[in-house]
C-alpha cells in the first residue's frame, strides 16, 4: 500500500508558566496512522515536544470544547486553545481556527474522515512487530 505523509509549518502562540513564546511549529499527518494528527514544537532553546491528537477530536474542537485527559481543545471566537498536560507540566497553544481548519482539510485530501480503515493493514503491522510466522 502506498502511504502519503504531509507536514507543514503552522503558527501558534504557546503559554507556559505565564510566559508566551512563538516556537517553530509544524503539523504532520500520514496515512500510515490515519487517525492521528501530530504537532511538533521546536523551541529556540533546542527543546522539542511532539504531541499527537485524534483528527476527530481536533475537528470537533473547532466547533466546541473537545478532548479529555492530556489534550483539551477550547475554541474562543476565531482562535482555538489546545491545552496539553503531561507529568512534565502543562502548556497552552493558541492557533487561528482558520489555520487548523486548513490543515485538517489538507489531511482530508489524502484520507477523508470515515475512510481511515482503508489505510490500515493489520497483517503488515503484525509482521512488522512479530514476524511472518504470526500472520
Amino acid at each position: 500500500m502506498n502511504h502519503v505523509s504531509i507536514s507543514r509549518h503552522i503558527n501558534a502562540v504557546v503559554y507556559l508558566d505565564g510566559v508566551h513564546s512563538k516556537p517553530y511549529l509544524e503539523w504532520h499527518y500520514t496515512t500510515r496512522v490515519p487517525y492521528r494528527f501530530g504537532l511538533l514544537f521546536r523551541n529556540p532553546n533546542g527543546t522539542v515536544a511532539e504531541w499527537e491528537i485524534s483528527r476527530d477530536v481536533l475537528w470537533d474542537g473547532l466547533a466546541g470544547p473537545a478532548g479529555e485527559g492530556d489534550v483539551r481543545i477550547r475554541p474562543i471566537k476565531s482562535m482555538v486553545n489546545i491545552e496539553f498536560t503531561s507529568p512534565a507540566g502543562e502548556f497552552v497553544a493558541t492557533f487561528h481556527r482558520e489555520h487548523l481548519y486548513d490543515a485538517l482539510m489538507t489531511t482530508r485530501e489524502v484520507c477523508d474522515f470515515g475512510f481511515e480503515p482503508g489505510f490500515i493493514d493489520i497483517d503488515a503491522d503484525i509482521r512488522a512487530h512479530f514476524g511472518e510466522e504470526y500472520v
